[in-house]
């Protein structure tokens, strides 16, 4: 019978002294992924961002279409009512009714002559002419 024997060699193996090398080839690409990571990552934010602009500034356009509707439709009321306002028949209709004014006589129209300064004078006529005189009620 023969018996092998083996012998087991423990040693205590210290790695205190063992300096890691830096393998430049694994960095490098370590750094050209995460630069292309925040390219992409810059990219998707970008476009979001300007996704966004473009609903806020579409929210901002029909708003002020709105406002602009409304200032239109304002507009046309107010002149509406100003020509309701400036109307010579409800002038005349206030004139005769509430402050009981008339028809002037010949005797009582005076015509201003423009002058060159830019004032004007009284006439020397006594009356109008008769022109100014056939409008009268």
């Amino acid at each position: 019978m023969s018996s092998t024997a083996s012998t087991i060699v423990t040693r205590k193996v210290v790695n205190g002294v063992v300096v890691r090398e830096i393998d430049h080839h694994h960095v490098r690409d370590f750094l050209v992924s995460v630069l292309v990571g925040v390219v992409l990552l810059l990219s998707i934010l970008f476009y979001v961002w300007q996704r966004n602009e473009m609903i806020r500034f579409g929210y901002e356009a029909k708003q002020l279409r709105r406002e602009h509707d409304m200032q239109l439709e304002e507009k046309r009321r107010l002149m509406l009512k100003r020509a309701t306002l400036l109307s010579l028949d409800r002038i005349d209709g206030i004139a005769r009714g509430k402050l009981d004014l008339t028809t002037p006589t010949g005797d009582q129209i005076f015509l201003l002559q423009p002058s060159g300064d830019g004032t004007g004078e009284l006439s020397k006529a006594d009356q109008a002419p008769e022109s100014l005189l056939r409008g009268q009620r």
